[in-house]
């Protein structure tokens, strides 16, 4: 203080025994030759408020953005998931933050991801079941909980666990798409949860679940495309598609092998080009009427016309593929070479 101001911040008590933050400025001024401290004191409690609001503001918004734009990554779902509870743990004050997708067939919640005190997918509470312990619960009666008396509430089971590691709020989510259970996105802090945070938590739960769903039915489809194509190429039997107009949009293997084609070749023809003249009208009139929609498939015996102009016998099936909303795509046919059969006879 031999010169100048210092500005010091600190803790003052009042008479009541409340503490309160302060900023203090002490200046060393001089007053008849005598030396003095003169001491200015503001109250710094309103805008300490102020400010931590605004912090808490913004580790929100960040916590929403860093959620929003891991679901958008075309990553695995685990790793997804990952990045959202990594996001709990930076942007929420998370001790401990986890997720978890419910499995219908098994009525099992299963963990996806975990950050903070563990990162580990194992252990007793990987697969829990609904009712079981706080998680559970949530699951079974689609509520969320909070409580920042954590070692209080009987919903949470394994006390000594959170009294070891400091742990004093619990909040929890399901992750729900209309009734439709989800999973559960959950997590423990060693400080209160502030209602701003729980809503946090509960926007973040939508977002979630619809990601989640999202990526079982990418996956889903991938895992049917993967039985298709094994069915359309290995099946003895020819299959193509043909778009409303006629054009080949896909023929497999055993088609092309029955008239000789190759898949450029085939794919470059009309289906009237191997088709046997006196049987264009039967197959164009019934394709017709299934394009139309006043038939759902037919069946139908016909010739083609091989490459090498050979001319053989099939048993022709033609139904049409239809869009969600019923709309119809395209015709899908299933060719049986039944010439052996048509020879004998």
């Amino acid at each position: 203080l031999a010169q100048g101001s210092h500005r010091f911040e600190w803790w003052h008590r009042r008479a009541d025994g409340t503490e309160f933050p302060a900023e203090i400025w002490l200046t060393a001024v001089e007053v008849s030759d005598r030396r003095f401290i003169q001491a200015i004191v503001q109250d710094l409690t309103e805008r300490k408020q102020i400010e931590a609001a605004l912090a808490e503001r913004a580790n929100l918004a960040a916590f929403r953005a860093d959620v929003g734009s891991s679901l958008t990554e075309s990553d695995s779902l685990q790793t997804i998931l990952q990045r959202c509870t990594d996001a709990m743990v930076a942007h929420l004050n998370a001790g401990l933050a986890r997720i978890w997708t419910f499995n219908p067939e098994t009525e099992l919640l299963e963990l996806q991801a975990s950050a903070g005190l563990t990162t580990s997918l194992g252990g007793d509470y990987s697969r829990i079941p609904l009712g079981f312990a706080s998680i559970g619960l949530i699951a079974q009666q689609r509520q969320p909980i909070m409580t920042n008396a954590a070692l209080e509430d009987p919903r949470i089971i394994n006390k000594a666990w959170v009294q070891q590691h400091g742990l004093i709020a619990f909040a929890g989510y399901p992750l729900l798409l209309g009734e439709q259970m989800v999973g559960v996105i959950a997590m423990f802090a060693r400080e209160p949860i502030s209602d701003s945070a729980f809503e946090a938590l509960q926007f973040a739960s939508s977002e979630i679940a619809l990601g989640i769903r999202r990526r079982q039915a990418e996956q889903a489809l991938r895992d049917s495309e993967v039985r298709f194509r094994t069915i359309f190429e290995g099946v003895a039997i020819g299959i193509s598609l043909t778009s409303l107009e006629g054009e080949i949009l896909q023929v497999n293997p055993a088609m092309l092998k029955m008239l000789g084609y190759s898949e450029a070749e085939f794919r470059a023809l009309h289906f009237s080009q191997f088709t046997h003249p006196d049987d264009i009208e039967a197959d164009l009139s019934l394709t017709q009427a299934v394009i139309e929609g006043r038939r759902e498939s037919f069946q139908l015996e016909k010739r083609f016309i091989c490459k090498d102009t050979r001319i053989i016998w099939s048993r022709l099936t033609l139904s049409a593929i239809r869009d969600p909303e019923g709309q119809i795509l395209c015709t899908v046919a299933l060719i049986e070479d039944i010439d052996d059969r048509k020879q004998a006879e």
